[in-house]
């Protein structure tokens, strides 16, 4: 992002700029992953009597919850689950890992998982951003720079910068521990944003 006359502004690779506010510094709040608990996973179960054949993953089986909030596939074709509470869990097939905030996740409440291109993975909650990277969390709250902390979507776009839809705040842009602020005041027609996603010049 850049300061011009009109205030900064971030432009993408084919000239588009748009208004931001004031850059913050946001370094993020780093904590050692403690021990994960791992649950040894039953097969998946079959609903009987049923026109299709579905498959399906439940408590019986060892997920944390039922109430499940989001999925995500990451690049190694494991499933990650978030849920209402206990945290994410990371799926292979076997067993169940789950991470939550005894482990270093900021928040229990998991309402997107995104992994990026350096392989972090990305957890938007009721509590703020966490970035895992296999060893340690790095958080970010209210406390770090964000104005809310309740966050419904991640995304990178293709020049590595990271995106947060947030619940009341409007979207967020993270590029070398600074985040962007995009609200009503730069053009943001609702501050309730539940998804994003990438366009074919972004």
């Amino acid at each position: 992002a850049t300061n011009s006359p009109q205030g900064y502004i971030i432009k993408n690779q084919f000239g588009d700029t748009i208004p931001t506010g004031k850059p913050i510094a946001a370094k993020g709040k780093t904590g050692k992953a403690f021990s994960p608990k791992i649950n040894p996973a039953l097969p998946l179960a079959i609903k009987k009597d049923v026109l299709f054949d579905i498959q399906y993953l439940n408590v019986d089986q060892g997920l944390q919850q039922q109430w499940v909030t989001s999925v995500f596939e990451d690049k190694n074709r494991y499933l990650w689950f978030g849920t209402n509470g206990p945290g994410v869990s990371r799926y292979d097939g076997k067993s169940f890992v789950v991470y939550g905030v005894a482990n270093g996740l900021v928040n229990g409440n998991v309402n997107s998982i995104f992994q990026d291109s350096k392989h972090h993975f990305w957890f938007g909650t009721s509590g703020g951003v966490s970035r895992f990277d296999g060893k340690t969390f790095v958080n970010f709250t209210t406390a770090e720079g964000l104005a809310g902390n309740s966050v419904n979507k991640i995304l990178e776009d293709k020049s590595g910068n990271i995106w947060f839809a947030t619940n009341g705040e409007g979207i967020y842009y993270f590029s070398n521990n600074r985040l962007y602020l995009i609200n009503s005041e730069n053009g943001l027609s609702d501050l309730h944003v539940r998804t994003l996603t990438l366009t074919a010049n972004n």
